[in-house]
């Protein structure tokens, strides 16, 4: 966005958290590939909480991203990235599987910018073959948090008819190939820019 919005930088909370400590992981391992790390050191080095990088670290192992190379006490215990997708943080359950609304998501967002101005219907069609099924509620969702950070712009022809939501983006540059995410602390993060594009109302 670039002076454009305002992003709150430098607040390492939730999902900025996640990504230090994934930057942390793969560091180490392009570093020295062999050498063990610890979820404490990985979580220093993110200046994150260490109880959500162990729940990271946890639903890595689950997932097959991360292995342990012993089973000491969970504070010292090593371990080694085994399987390196890329920059992008895996989206993970608890148990590792893939989290369906952040694959809902990046498909959402990757429609929006190829037709970058659209109708509901052009957003679901776009979405057909997204790995979960996409629907009317999920764009819904989406596009008022998008909004909330100024990535578009929701125009309503006629608000009584929800399918006649006319989606058109701001004048703004887009911040990446990743999807702004949402939470139930009340924030959009941006993880593109590692900021908060919007921050309301934590739910209880």
């Amino acid at each position: 966005m670039r002076g454009r919005r305002k992003a709150i930088a430098a607040r390492r909370v939730g999902l900025a958290q996640l990504d230090g400590v994934w930057v942390a992981i793969r560091r180490r391992h392009a570093e020295a590939p062999d050498w063990p790390w610890t979820v404490r050191s990985v979580a220093a080095e993110a200046e994150a909480d260490e109880q959500v990088a162990r729940d990271f670290v946890l639903a890595l192992e689950r997932g097959g991203f991360v292995t342990a190379v012993s089973r000491v006490a969970a504070r010292k215990r090593p371990y080694l990235l085994i399987r390196d997708p890329g920059v992008v943080r895996p989206r993970l359950t608890r148990d590792g599987k893939p989290q369906p609304r952040w694959q809902k998501t990046e498909a959402i967002w990757r429609a929006l910018w190829i037709l970058k101005a659209g109708s509901v219907e052009e957003l679901l069609a776009a979405c057909a073959e997204a790995p979960e099924p996409v629907t009317r509620k999920d764009v819904g969702t989406a596009l008022s948090w998008w909004a909330k950070g100024g990535f578009v712009e929701v125009e309503r022809e006629h608000p009584e008819r929800a399918r006649s939501v006319i989606v058109r983006f701001r004048g703004v540059e887009r911040p990446g190939p990743q999807a702004p995410e949402w939470g139930r602390t009340g924030s959009l993060y941006e993880p593109n820019e590692g900021a908060i594009a919007y921050q309301g109302v934590p739910r209880g």
